[in-house]
C-alpha cells in the first residue's frame, strides 16, 4: 500500500490541473485503493491497479513503470517496446502506442518490424487494438493483442479521429475505393530480450540527402543531432522522429529556429511561460523533411509542428500519438517511476495538440506487402520531397 499512497501523492502534489476537470479524483483514489488492497503483489498492483488508474485520466502522460528487476518493465500509458539499460523486450515485432484523440484513446499498432511473426502475419501499422493482455507465466511475460485490419481509407480516419470511418476522405495519396475489411486477427508471443537498438543513428542515403533519426529528446541525443546537422549539406535532412518518445523540444529546435524566435507556452500551476530559442551555434538552414508516426509524442509532435509552421520542413508519415503535455517523472517507493503531466502545452496560434497531434503534410499507408519486404514506403515520399 506504501507504493500506491505514494502515487496518488504525488499526483495530488504534482499534476497540472488541480481542479482535476473531468475526472471525480476522490472517487477513483478511493476505488483505487480498494482495489490495491486485493491485489496479490506489485506485478498485479502495477498491472491490475495503478496501470488503470493512469488510464482513467482524460489526459496523456500519466503512467506508472515497474522496477527493472519486475517481470513487467514497462506500463506507462506510451505504450512502446519495453526495455532496461541491456535489453530491450520485442512484442511480436510490434511497436504500439497509444494516441489521444478528442473522441478518446485508442491502442494502435505504430510500427511493424519486417521480417517479424507479426509482419508474417500481415499486420500493417496504423491497425487499432482491440485487445491487449499480458499474463505473468513462470518468469516470463505473455501477451495477446487483437487487432483489427483497416484499409487505407479506414487507416487515415483512425489516426485523425480515432474512428473508422466508412466514407472515403478526400485525399490525393489515399485509395478512395472502399474494401471490406478481414475479421479481426489474435496474435499471442513472449516477449523476447535483444540488445536495444542505439538511440541515434545517422547516415548519408544513396540518393544523397542526409538521414537523422533519434528517440529521445535529451542532450546527449540532440547533441548528436546538432553535430550531424553542422556536417549536412544542401541536398537536405530527413529527421526521422517516428519512434521519438519526447523530452525538451528547445533541444532541436535551437540548432534550427533563430534566436529568440516564439516556439511554444508552457502552462502550469504556477502560471504561463512563453519558451523561446535561447541559442545556437550553428543554425542548420538547409531544406528539412520531418517522418512522424502515431510513436511520435510529447516533444516528437511539438518540434514537427513549430517547423512546419515555421515553413521549416514539410512532414510525411501518418498523425502523431496526441500526446502533448509536460511530464515529470518520480520515484516510488519500490524503486518505481510515476510519470504526471506537470504542464499543458499552447502553440504559438492558441491551439492545443494534446488530443489532436499532428498531422503530415504527405500522409503514406503502407500496405501488407511493404512491411513483409521491409520497405520503408515513407522514407522513400520523404527522399521525393527533397527532390530525388
Amino acid at each position: 500500500m506504501a507504493i500506491f499512497d505514494a502515487a496518488t501523492r504525488i499526483i495530488e502534489a504534482q499534476y497540472y490541473d488541480h481542479s482535476f476537470a473531468g475526472l471525480n479524483w476522490p472517487l477513483l483514489r478511493a476505488q483505487s485503493r480498494v482495489r490495491a488492497e486485493q491485489a496479490e503483489d506489485d506485478f498485479h498492483l502495477y498491472w491490475d491497479v495503478l496501470v488503470p488508474l493512469g488510464m482513467a485520466f482524460p489526459v496523456s502522460h500519466m503512467g506508472f513503470t515497474m522496477p527493472f528487476a519486475s517481470p513487467v518493465l514497462s506500463v506507462s500509458r506510451n505504450v512502446k517496446s519495453e526495455a532496461t539499460h541491456d535489453c530491450e523486450f520485442d512484442q511480436g515485432g510490434v511497436t504500439l502506442a497509444s494516441i489521444q484523440r478528442k473522441t478518446g484513446r485508442f491502442l494502435m499498432v505504430a510500427e511493424v518490424t519486417p521480417e517479424s511473426p507479426a509482419a508474417q502475419a500481415g499486420v500493417v501499422p496504423g491497425w487499432p487494438v482491440q485487445v491487449y493482455s499480458a499474463q505473468h507465466d513462470g518468469g516470463s511475460l505473455k501477451n495477446t493483442i487483437t487487432v483489427r485490419p483497416l484499409n487505407p481509407v479506414q487507416q487515415h480516419d483512425f489516426g485523425v479521429t480515432g474512428e473508422g470511418a466508412t466514407v472515403p476522405a478526400p485525399r490525393d495519396n489515399i485509395h478512395k475505393k472502399q474494401q471490406t475489411s478481414p475479421p479481426s486477427l489474435t496474435l499471442t508471443f513472449r516477449l523476447s530480450c535483444h540488445v536495444p537498438r542505439a538511440l541515434f543513428e545517422n547516415r548519408r542515403l544513396p540518393d544523397g540527402p542526409l538521414y537523422i533519426r533519434f528517440d529521445k529528446f535529451n542532450v546527449l541525443e540532440t547533441n548528436k543531432v546538432a553535430a550531424a546537422l553542422r556536417a549536412a549539406d544542401r541536398r537536405g535532412v530527413i529527421i526521422d522522429l517516428r519512434f521519438n518518445s519526447g523530452g525538451y523540444p528547445a533541444l532541436l529546435l535551437n540548432q534550427i529556429m533563430p534566436r529568440g524566435a516564439e516556439l511554444y507556452r508552457e502552462k502550469r500551476s504556477s502560471g504561463l511561460r512563453v519558451v523561446r530559442a535561447d541559442y545556437w551555434t550553428h543554425r542548420y538552414t538547409g531544406k528539412i523533411v520531418v517522418l512522424i508516426g502515431p510513436a511520435s509524442t510529447s516533444a516528437a509532435e511539438v518540434v514537427p509542428w513549430v517547423l512546419q509552421h515555421a515553413g521549416k520542413a514539410i512532414l510525411v508519415g501518418r498523425p502523431t500519438g496526441g500526446a502533448v503535455l509536460g511530464a515529470g517523472f518520480f520515484p516510488l517507493p519500490d524503486g518505481g517511476v510515476a510519470e504526471v503531466a506537470v504542464a499543458d502545452i499552447e502553440m504559438l496560434d492558441g491551439s492545443h495538440l494534446e488530443g489532436k497531434g499532428v498531422r503530415p503534410d504527405v500522409e503514406i499507408y503502407p500496405a501488407p506487402e511493404d512491411v513483409r519486404s521491409g520497405k520503408d514506403a515513407a522514407l522513400e515520399a520523404a527522399i521525393h520531397a527533397l527532390g530525388f
